[in-house]
């Protein structure tokens, strides 16, 4: 992967601005105290689908759409918070998506994962999940935006602390 700068962070906070909620910065006096440091904590759980990991979903797409690739269709693999922002955000920009996980995911991730409008195909474990997903990944028209280790992704997910 090649060396991310803050203008990459910059560039994903300016595409995804108008489709995140801006989340408050709280302290806690108590902590602080008895830690004797300032503590901050960035309250994403009042994000949209509540985590940071829309972020990166929105971003991912956004990015695509700015320079002209408009998938078919998303994929991803996920048995949570991934899994919840990839539907939301592909419902947002009007691209079908599918979820695959374990069968084993909790269920309220997965009720969520498909309140947000996307398929789940699920699988016996993670590792059959994982090599379906890479196998739909060939597929032409297919986009698949994995959880992690991924630019758009992690340049997504870094404007939290922007």
């Amino acid at each position: 992967m090649k060396q991310l700068s803050l203008k990459n962070i910059e560039d994903a906070k300016n595409r995804i601005d108008k489709y995140i909620n801006k989340t408050p910065i709280l302290s806690s006096q108590i902590l602080n105290k008895f830690l004797g440091h300032d503590i901050y904590f960035k309250v994403e759980c009042l994000q949209k689908t509540g985590a940071f990991k829309i972020r990166g979903a929105i971003n991912s797409l956004a990015w695509l759409l700015e320079n002209g690739n408009k998938p078919k269709h998303i994929i991803a693999n996920s048995s949570g918070n991934h899994a919840q922002a990839v539907s939301l955000a592909s419902h947002l920009f009007g691209i079908p998506s599918t979820i695959y996980m374990p069968k084993n995911v909790s269920k309220v991730k997965a009720q969520a994962t498909l309140s947000y409008g996307a398929n789940i195909d699920y699988s016996e474990n993670r590792i059959i999940t994982d090599q379906k997903v890479l196998d739909k990944s060939t597929e032409d028209g297919v986009y698949w935006i994995p959880p992690f280790n991924y630019k758009p992704v992690i340049c997504g997910q870094g404007t939290a602390a922007y």
